[in-house]
Parts: structure tokens; sequence; C-alpha cells
């Protein structure tokens, strides 16, 4: 979702733009183009609480908001902004929305009456609102939106304020870098090896940035049971679940939470098929175990490891989700079911690159 004002309204070409680009780096996405011209921050904090309290709404996966440039030329408190703003993310994060600051300029030298804040103070005042955010609410801040836009004449319309076509690509390429970071970059298993075992254990050894939502480590999934064998395991918080599927049931294992930290290097595994059944391991220590022996036989879905892929379509990619934000090495697949000794001898061996 894209909840801004006029420079990010859909007509005015920055979502479909950025679409396009997403588009261009392999991301299957669809836009909600939620932006209004006038709108403040609390404007947009109006609308978006309107908006989650209807019926039905869709819930973005990812946020971008770029609100403050209303504030700036109506000369808001640098307070109001701050909670308008800091509201706007909480409403986002209580969904599970991921968030993407981006902030604007503060003065319009162009627009008639020389509007926003031309002091340098009040610049700095301004610009410090969306660094604490992104400090305090732990989201991705793009700091420089409409930076060398607003004295190029050439990429603002007529009114010498709001950015044309050739404006919103620009801005577009500020974006992207943080959008992608945003987004993650999962890894995708179409044209690798076939990892439908009937037996095996898979090994991974991950350092997650934030820890709060639901991200995919690895998913061989698709919606519905299909043929069976479908596997997905994630992060929930700071737990990790693993789901398996036959042809009409669910084997789910969760560790406790706190056995995944923030910003350190664990060994996650997880073996199945085996005399033992399915098993899920946190550093060489089981922390979760299900009697069921059944393996991944029948399944031919494409893999993701980053991602989730539980509800794309049969035998695609199309709906990629639970993007992991973090670093995973060493992804390890044994085509039989390791036991706890070897697992713990794994997980000791294991190091980061």
């Amino acid at each position: 979702m894209v909840l801004g004002d006029s420079f990010t309204v859909d007509w005015r070409t920055f979502p479909a733009r950025l679409d396009a680009a997403l588009d261009a780096q392999g991301y299957d996405v669809e836009i909600i183009a939620f932006s209004k011209s006038g709108d403040d921050a609390g404007d947009g904090l109006a609308r978006l609480q309107q908006y989650v309290d209807t019926a039905g709404a869709e819930i973005p996966d990812y946020a971008l908001v770029m609100l403050g440039i209303n504030d700036a030329l109506r000369y808001n408190t640098f307070a109001t902004m701050e909670s308008d703003l800091g509201a706007i993310i909480d409403i986002y994060q209580g969904l599970g929305t991921e968030v993407l600051l981006a902030r604007p300029d503060s003065y319009y030298p162009y627009r008639v009456g020389n509007k926003g804040w031309a002091d340098a103070d009040d610049q700095f005042q301004f610009d410090a609102v969306y660094d604490r955010l992104a400090a305090a609410k732990n989201v991705l801040l793009e700091p420089r939106f409409t930076d060398g836009i607003l004295d190029d004449l050439s990429l603002l319309e007529s009114d010498t304020f709001h950015p044309n076509p050739n404006g919103a690509a620009v801005m577009v390429q500020h974006v992207l870098p943080e959008t992608l970071d945003l987004l993650g970059a999962p890894v995708t298993g179409a044209d690798l090896p076939d990892l439908a075992l009937s037996e095996g254990t898979f090994a991974f050894l991950i350092e997650a940035d934030t820890l709060g939502w639901r991200q995919g480590l690895f998913s061989m999934d698709a919606s519905g049971y299909g043929d069976g064998g479908h596997v997905s395991l994630w992060l929930e918080g700071s737990s990790v679940r693993l789901r398996l599927q036959d042809e009409a049931n669910t084997y789910e294992l969760k560790s406790a939470s706190g056995v995944i930290a923030q910003g350190e290097h664990t060994h996650v595994a997880f073996s199945f098929g085996g005399s033992q059944g399915a098993r899920l391991y946190v550093d060489g220590e089981t922390v979760a175990a299900n009697a069921y022996q059944g393996g991944l036989d029948g399944n031919d879905e494409p893999w993701a490891l980053g991602a989730s892929t539980a509800t794309s379509s049969v035998g695609s990619l199309d709906n990629l989700r639970d993007f992991f934000d973090g670093t995973i090495e060493e992804f390890l697949v044994f085509d039989r079911a390791l036991d706890d000794e070897e697992i713990g001898q794994l997980a000791a061996a294991a190091e980061w690159m």
C-alpha cells in the first residue's frame, strides 16, 4: 500500500512506476494506491483508520508511508506531525504490515509564496521527526524521497510544485533500494534439483534483523493439500514453526518463544520421514517433535528460501509473502533423517561466512 498525498496519487504515475520497477526486479506485487491530494499526516491517519475499520478491507503486507509535505505547507507543529505519523505506523504494525517511511522535503521554493519551512533549524527539526520515528518504531527510512526534484523544473509540472512523470521516476529510483530491503530477496528453487524426499534433513544458519511478525525461512508449499508432501518453515515472532502436510492433514511443530534472538546467529534444522518422526531443532537442541513419519513425496512445487509459498497457486510462485528480514547461510539438505547427535554436531560445526 502507498499512503501519501498528491505526490504519490495514482494518476501522477508513481504507483504504476513503482510496480513496473518491482516487476523488473522479479517481484509480482499488487500495489494498493491509497494516496490523496491535500492530505497531511493527520488526514492520512484518519483515512487509514477508516479503511482498516471497513469490513473486508484488504490488509497489505507492506506499506510505504510518504506524508508530511502538507504538514510543512500548513506549518503544522512538529509534535503533531510526529504523533500522527507514529499512529499510522502503529496501526500498520498492529496489523502485521511492515512499513517503509519516506521523508519528503520541507521547503518548496518554486511554489507561490515559497511555502514550507525555510529556516534551516526548522528544516532540521522536520527531518528529525522521521529519524526518531524510524528508530523508535524500528522501520526502514528513505530519507531523500523528493531530493533533487524541487530545484529541477524539468521534473515538475507547470505549477512548479508537483512532480511530472519524469519526477515520479526519480522518486521511484530513490525509494526502490529500501523497498527491496523491505520485501526481501527470496531465492527460489523453481529450476533447481527436486527436493521431494521421502526422508531428509534441512539445515540453515540464520540471522534475523527484525522480529515480531511471520517470516518465511523455507517453503515448498501451495494453497490446499495437493498430492501431499507440502512443507513450510517460518519464524513467528521469536519462535520457529514447521508445517508438514499429507493429502488431507496438517502436522505442525512449534518451538517456545524466545529461541530466536534478533541479530544473533542461529542454527535451525528439521528432519522428517525417519523412524523418530518429524523433529525441529534450534542450535542443535530439539525444540519440537511430532510422530508423523511422512516425507515430501508427491510434492512437485517450486521452493523458496526466505519467503512463504503457502498461498501460491499449485505449481507456481505467484503469491510469495512473509519475506524474511535477515540473512540465511549454509542451507544444507540431506537425503536422510539425521539423528539428534548428528544435528548437534552439525550445529556446532556451523560457521558464519
